[in-house]
């Protein structure tokens, strides 16, 4: 009678070991990369979406938001990202700033900035500028997201 047990030896379990920690390396900075580009995205669909939502609500209600409160009124997207921590609102003396926030960095990082310049009377002035940064995520935003100045003034808007 055999007394035969069949198994897997040593080398041929190491073997595969080390072709599953090979995959892995491949596959790994492949799925990172995959979650900064979805956070870019996010972002800067985050930043165009609120630019046109401040720009429309202004100009269909004549009202310009002179602080955050009002700002939070008038922009349901600005309460929400704010509630989420996307962004960071700040008060100036004839202005009102919207910061974009990368969460993800330690510490918090500003990828981009909104400004809401009210100094004239007659218009308001909304700028996109970006900021400089060391992340891949701010960097992409900043490569994604042009910067620009728009000037709403009575019943139009220039680009």
């Amino acid at each position: 009678m055999k007394n035969k047990k069949e198994a897997f030896t040593l080398i041929e379990l190491i073997f595969v070991i080390v072709i599953i920690g090979i995959l892995s390396s491949i596959a790994i900075p492949r799925f990172s990369a995959t979650r900064d580009d979805a956070k870019i995205s996010k972002l800067a669909h985050l930043i165009q979406s609120a630019k046109a939502e401040i720009a429309t609500s202004i100009f269909a209600k004549g009202k310009i938001p002179k602080t955050k409160e009002e700002l939070r009124k008038i922009s349901n997207l600005v309460r929400e990202m704010e509630s989420k921590g996307d962004i960071s609102l700040r008060e100036g003396t004839n202005s009102l700033d919207i910061l974009f926030l990368n969460r993800d960095a330690l510490p918090v990082e500003q990828c981009k900035k909104m400004v809401l310049d009210y100094n004239n009377i007659n218009n308001i002035e909304l700028y996109v500028i970006h900021i400089e940064s060391n992340t891949a995520i701010c960097r992409g935003i900043n490569n994604l997201v042009p910067d620009i100045n728009m000037t709403i003034a009575g019943n139009r808007i220039n680009y």
